[in-house]
């Protein structure tokens, strides 16, 4: 059929912070608070570790893909999700957002199938690799705004501007190195000063 509509799949947001450790208290308090399983993805070693270490102090309880237990969380990295039979979770947690456009789409790629189903990116704004994309700029006009550290912004503007951003870094890397151990070091590597 010429018009037939291709399948929807899981819708994606973006919701930034202004600090790193404003979103970590955030997202992992908010997942100690509702109860419900979540997915939670990531793409740096660092950030895995990160997770893990808040987790144990939250105590919540982390399972690995495939597993049955009634964890609070299950925690993989974003690179993995097409080795294992996907989950039944509708929300799935990006708890950071990887610089390139390509890699983010791993997410959206393994989720695809998951009709009504969420994908919600989190974001500290100081952290290093979004400097690219004027991190510092919007950063000052949120402090103007008087706008408390652990508000979440979920403006579409701040959305397009990071899908905006990564699409320019993605064009403007010709070969980027896949470090994937923490965004310090992706950053050094792929963004030299």
């Amino acid at each position: 059929m010429f018009f037939s509509r291709k399948p929807k799949g899981p819708t994606k947001k973006y919701i930034a912070y202004k600090s790193k450790m404003a979103k970590y208290r955030n997202v992992m308090t908010a997942f100690k608070n509702q109860g419900d399983r979540r997915l939670v993805t990531y793409f740096f070693e660092q950030t895995g570790k990160e997770v893990r270490q808040l987790c144990e102090a939250l105590e919540l309880t982390i399972s690995e893909p495939g597993s049955s237990s009634g964890a609070d969380i299950t925690l993989i990295n974003a690179y993995d999700l097409g080795k294992h039979p996907l989950l039944d979770s509708s929300e799935i947690v990006c708890i950071e957002v990887h610089p390139l456009s390509r890699v983010n789409a791993l997410v959206e790629e393994a989720f695809q199938h998951k009709a009504g189903g969420q994908i919600t990116y989190y974001i500290g704004m100081d952290e290093p690799l979004f400097e690219v994309f004027g991190a510092e700029r919007m950063l000052r006009l949120m402090e103007q705004m008087g706008m408390e550290e652990n508000e979440p912004i979920t403006h579409p503007m701040i959305s397009k501007s990071l899908e905006r951003g990564m699409e320019k870094l993605q064009k403007t890397l010709a070969n980027p190195q896949d470090i994937r151990t923490s965004p310090e070091e992706w950053r050094t590597a792929n963004m030299p000063s």
